[in-house]
């Protein structure tokens, strides 16, 4: 480089000068003086950016590797509560499914509403039903969905008759189906 002082603020992290595209390295004495005879700063930065690199990366992969085991366990907890359920043990499904519909799983969340709905494994509950189901639907379920057009259209479950309610749960019922 033919400069021989240098605005500090036109270094890149890396020491590179923007004019030239060169590495140089620079005292901290705010001088702006151009140290050609070596590349210290610039290699410094590189090999640490390298290094932090490797560890986002290795962070990355045991997230995905934690997500995908959380995710196979729910889905057991999930299908228990199902065998459970159908083979009449209400009181498991639903502790199999509390926990799963409290991490925001609309499955659950609508099963759990079927089950306070109709007293199965726990006291008939109209008003936590609902807000089950709604749970539910506002996760993007779209039987809940339904389950919810189809009450604020008749009326059902306690709630008042209000169409516009039901077809806004007609509405995000159809922009899922697309």
């Amino acid at each position: 480089c033919t400069e021989k002082y240098l605005n500090p603020h036109s270094v890149s992290p890396f020491g590179d000068c923007k004019k030239c595209e060169q590495a140089h390295s620079f005292h901290g004495n705010n001088t702006g003086k151009v140290f050609t005879e070596s590349n210290e700063f610039g290699a410094f930065w590189r090999s640490k950016m390298k290094r932090n690199q490797k560890i986002r990366g290795a962070i990355l992969v045991v997230v995905m590797l934690v997500s995908v085991v959380l995710s196979m366990a729910q889905a057991h907890d999930y299908n228990d509560g199902l065998l459970a359920a159908r083979a009449g043990d209400y009181n498991t499904a639903v502790m199999k499914w509390q926990p799963l519909a409290l991490q925001g799983d609309a499955m659950a969340q609508f099963n759990l509403a079927l089950m306070y709905h109709r007293g199965l494994g726990v006291g008939i509950d109209e008003t936590t039903a609902v807000s089950w189901y709604k749970m539910s639907a506002e996760n993007g379920y779209i039987k809940a969905q339904e389950f919810l057009a189809a009450a604020y259209k008749e009326g059902w479950f306690g709630l008042p008759n209000d169409q516009e309610k039901a077809t806004y749960w007609l509405q995000r019922m159809a922009e899922q189906s697309l």
